[in-house]
């Protein structure tokens, strides 16, 4: 508690007097630490098979990504598209989620079938088509019968984005009380399942991960209320200075059931967090190319994990055995990065030009009095 008081006193008293930021200016580069903190938690995740003392764990990691999607969807819905048609919307999300999946899928195709281990697909045609489809639209993926017919195991989390995506216009545009009870019908939703085991019907089941993006969307809006910049940023180093406190007290590195009481407690801070971190972070050039980088991160590890392993004497030689996982980290950043700049940015750069062309947005009936703070990338934006 004296550790939380004190970083709180003393980011306050940074803000005031520019540490963090020169010519008066706020920056933190805080929301793009926490994206692609996430990402490597997952890939930890997968590497050491547990959360390590200093990430969360890989379902935790998950369902905050869902959180922060939702806000950044509620945003972007809210202003630069609110008067665009909706296929503006549907088009920017496939130009960032498509591209740099169907390249990692490709190469996923091909690793395996070049080390004699071909994807296995079902055997009648029907079978075949709806998983060769859902591997490619990715929307079919968390009714595939097997697993392993899935190419790259970590796109389900994109489905389920997609998903979202698919009826975000119709209800994130809408006011505030009806946003409220979307969320609650779905929390209520997932709640009714508390019966069942959390790692398959409440972690990879569409209906019980909706309302982690709702939840996200509804801490967008009601963040608006506080229009006072410097208020703003106060309330965003005062959440860097408790979520890591918050987020360990809770458990976050810790698997236990995914709905225990103080982890909806922290599921709540986090979101409540996250309007006023933004604040902080959006003007940051440093905390965009971070939350660029989470997505290539997640998207393309398990392929990289996968390579570097079949050719373990080749990269890691005059490596010893006991650091090989944290070669992989290594890798997998340095993939990501040569995807980011290789080939994302190029798509990115046209996806924004193209957005603009929309024309600027006005705020929606409901946030007529609100400004909406200064806009960032995300994994999904």
């Amino acid at each position: 508690m004296f550790l939380v008081l004190f970083l709180s006193v003393f980011l306050d008293f940074a803000w005031k007097n520019g540490i963090f930021a020169p010519r008066g200016i706020s920056k933190g580069i805080i929301l793009g630490i926490i994206r692609i903190f996430l990402a490597l938690s997952v890939v930890v995740w997968h590497l050491w098979g547990h959360a390590l003392p200093f990430t969360a764990n890989g379902y935790n990691a998950v369902i905050l990504f869902f959180i922060i999607s939702g806000f950044y969807m509620s945003m972007v819905l809210n202003s630069k598209y609110l008067n665009a048609p909706v296929t503006n919307f549907y088009f920017a999300r496939a130009l960032r989620i498509y591209p740099i999946y169907l390249v990692i899928l490709a190469l996923t195709v091909w690793f395996l079938d070049a080390t004699g281990k071909p994807l296995p697909l079902p055997a009648t045609t029907g079978g075949w088509l709806f998983a060769t489809s859902s591997n490619i639209t990715i929307f079919g993926i968390p009714w595939l019968g097997d697993a392993n017919w899935l190419a790259i195991p970590p796109a389900w989390t994109l489905a389920i984005e997609l998903q979202f995506y698919l009826a975000a216009p119709f209800i994130l545009t809408r006011r505030l009380w009806v946003c409220v009870a979307v969320l609650l019908g779905l929390v209520a939703l997932r709640l009714s399942l508390l019966d069942q085991e959390f790692t398959s019907w409440r972690y990879t089941v569409p209906r019980a991960d909706w309302c982690f993006f709702m939840l996200g969307a509804v801490s967008h809006r009601v963040g608006l209320f506080v229009m006072d910049d410097h208020t703003r940023k106060r309330l965003g180093w005062m959440s860097v200075a408790i979520l890591p406190t918050a987020a360990f007290l809770c458990g976050i590195p810790v698997v236990k059931d995914l709905d225990r009481p103080e982890l909806w407690l922290f599921y709540l801070l986090f979101a409540a967090s996250i309007p006023f971190i933004f604040a902080i972070s959006a003007r940051s050039r440093i905390d965009r190319l971070l939350g660029d980088l989470s997505y290539p991160v997640y998207v393309s590890h398990w392929l990289v994990i996968g390579f570097v392993g079949h050719f373990t004497d080749f990269f890691y030689r005059y490596v010893p055995y006991d650091y090989h996982r944290e070669g992989n980290i290594v890798l997998v950043s340095l993939a990501a990065a040569c995807l980011h700049f290789g080939f994302e940015r190029p798509i990115e750069n046209f996806r924004q030009r193209l957005s603009s062309a929309s024309g600027h947005a006005r705020s929606a009936p409901s946030l007529a009095r609100h400004r909406a703070p200064a806009r960032a990338a995300a994994p999904a934006e």
